[in-house]
């Protein structure tokens, strides 16, 4: 689940230097945030009318408020294990939110029903050395809980 402030960033480049090209816009520092779903948009994966779902969490608090980050669902995988970690992560989100778990998985209505509530997303940084030839550091969300 993936994605400039104004701390430095010692502690995620090691050399300290900022380097646009390596800390996307929305980039936050590992740690907990109060955000809500603000989007669910549904993107193409292959044939078969497959889609994955990808969920914006807009931070709401704090000085991050307004950077917007993405996690990325896959409830229609022909893989059993991804079908069963997207409905695990979707169930953590419904809990952090007190929505129900719906029985009507994947659909927009579902994911309606999540947005504007918040809840804390807890954020990780990952560095990718293998993509380009300078590192690329990315936010992942590793978790959801009550606000």
């Amino acid at each position: 689940m993936t994605h400039t402030h104004t701390q430095p960033l010692a502690d995620v480049i090691p050399d300290g230097r900022y380097r646009a090209e390596v800390v996307r816009a929305s980039f936050v520092p590992a740690g907990p945030y109060l955000a809500a779903i603000v989007g669910a948009d549904f993107v193409p994966t292959g044939p078969n009318d497959e889609q994955y779902v990808e969920l914006t969490f807009r931070i709401i608090e704090g000085l991050y408020a307004g950077r917007e980050l993405t996690g990325l669902f896959d409830p229609n995988s022909s893989n059993k294990l991804t079908r069963t970690v997207y409905r695990g992560e979707i169930a953590k989100i419904c809990r952090a939110i007190g929505v129900p778990t719906l029985k009507n998985w994947g659909s927009p209505e579902y994911y309606a029903a999540l947005f504007g509530t918040p809840l804390i997303i807890v954020v990780r940084c990952v560095t990718y050395t293998d993509i380009t030839e300078e590192p690329i550091i990315v936010n992942q969300i590793i978790d959801y809980k009550k606000a």
